[in-house]
């Protein structure tokens, strides 16, 4: 059992230590390589230049502080990205064939008439931080956008992540929902998380780019801002769609909640309102295999 809880926040402090390690890296190379005078660095106060010489000058066990931090940062960035990639393969070959027989279940009358992204199952992880391209940041500089791309959010509110998607098509997704500790988390995944239950909505407005009120009403009606639907829809060369009905299903582990397992169809009605009772083994298949990771 402490195996178990101790791979899981592993994987899910993971992008944290590999992101604390990639700029610890860059950090003590550049400490470890430099030399610090007036002349190199005019902008630099004498103050500030003989703190970072006497850094680089100081040892530890007879190794200079610089080489450590280089070392301890590698570790880190190591863990991190370790932490993040390295899972049973076969467990998660097991979810994503789970994932694919619950999207023919779920959708009996959408099978082989609607492209397979039309009627999805995507399996979301909780992570206290992950990197977010949020819609709160507008900044037009690509740079900015690269080092902070959460905008106004905080990093460390936390997020709902998708892990696994039903079918082969449209897998690749930048859709990350914050729940953040006041309640206040993002669409319904968000909100059945906070709530700590299932949730399904159905009939939602059809939202085109011309229709700003059905925007409106289907912001509202999915817990999100006008700005984020607008983000999620934005044109990337293909047409892009919202979905129409939206169910999503709290995941457990050792007794955790760890995720949601959201449905998610264009059909108005295509995601039942018996999906908890539908998909009650479903889920518990899902959360025995997960309590193994």
């Amino acid at each position: 059992m402490q195996g178990s809880t101790l791979k899981r926040r592993l994987n899910q402090y993971g992008t944290v230590f590999e992101l604390v390690g990639t700029g610890g890296l860059s950090l003590h190379i550049w400490l470890a390589i430099e030399e610090f005078d007036q002349t190199s660095y005019p902008a630099l106060s004498p103050w500030m230049l003989k703190h970072l010489t006497g850094y680089q000058n100081i040892e530890l066990l007879g190794i200079s502080l610089p080489i450590l931090g280089l070392v301890v940062s590698a570790f880190l960035y190591i863990l991190g990205f370790v932490s993040q990639r390295i899972r049973s393969t076969k467990d998660w070959k097991i979810i994503q064939y789970i994932l694919d027989k619950a999207q023919e279940i779920a959708y009996p009358d959408q099978n082989g008439q609607d492209p397979k992204h039309f009627h999805r199952v995507t399996l979301f992880q909780y992570q206290k931080f992950a990197r977010v391209h949020h819609y709160s940041q507008t900044s037009q500089s690509k740079v900015t956008r690269f080092i902070w791309p959460w905008g106004k959010m905080n990093p460390f509110s936390g997020w709902l992540v998708p892990v696994k998607r039903s079918a082969h098509t449209s897998k690749e997704t930048r859709t990350r929902f914050a729940v953040l500790a006041n309640g206040e988390s993002e669409g319904i995944c968000g909100k059945a998380w906070s709530n700590d239950n299932t949730l399904v909505i159905r009939n939602l407005p059809s939202v085109q780019p011309s229709n700003v009120i059905n925007r409106r009403k289907y912001a509202e009606a999915t817990n999100c801002c006008r700005q984020m639907i607008d983000y999620m829809l934005k044109d990337t060369g293909e047409p892009k769609t919202a979905p129409r009905s939206i169910g999503a299903i709290p995941v457990r582990v050792d007794g955790e909640l760890w995720g949601m397992l959201v449905f998610d169809s264009q059909d108005p009605n295509g995601v039942s309102n018996t999906i908890e009772a539908d998909f009650q083994v479903t889920v518990g298949a899902i959360e025995k295999l997960l309590e193994k990771k």
